[in-house]
């Protein structure tokens, strides 16, 4: 018995699973095709659509950054950063531990974390260090 004859005993069974080259291309595999064929080109659109949407996003909070930053330095630039100065010795911070700060990188025994942390901050660059 040969497999054409078995598919198309059991086709009658197995409705959907018979082989597509067993009977000629009819209307009913036309539409169908034409309907997964549809299907996907759809989903190719959606897919490129939100991938492009998603693109626009980050490109916009870019763009925002990006004007944020020249905001903010041109706002630095009009007053000389007299008010970050002024905001700074508002704090009332002592000179002694200035000098302490300076002391401790000067001879090295300031902690790992502690220098870490300062450089982090972008504080260490108010301290000379010469390594």
């Amino acid at each position: 018995m040969s497999l054409r004859v078995i598919l198309s005993e059991n086709r009658f069974r197995f409705r959907g699973y018979a082989l597509a080259a067993s009977e000629p291309l009819g209307p009913k595999n036309y539409c169908a095709k034409t309907l997964l064929l549809c299907i996907c080109v759809a989903a190719t659109g959606y897919f490129g659509w939100v991938q492009s949407g998603a693109y626009q996003q980050r490109q916009q909070a870019r763009d925002f950054a990006d004007i944020d930053r020249e905001r903010r330095v041109a706002l630095l630039e009009i007053d000389g950063c007299q008010a970050q100065v002024d905001m700074l010795l508002s704090m009332l911070v002592p000179l002694d531990i200035g000098r302490d700060i300076e002391l401790c990188l000067a001879r090295g025994f300031m902690s790992a974390s502690g220098r870490a942390e300062m450089e982090r901050t972008k504080l260490i660059r108010l301290f000379p260090v010469n390594d």
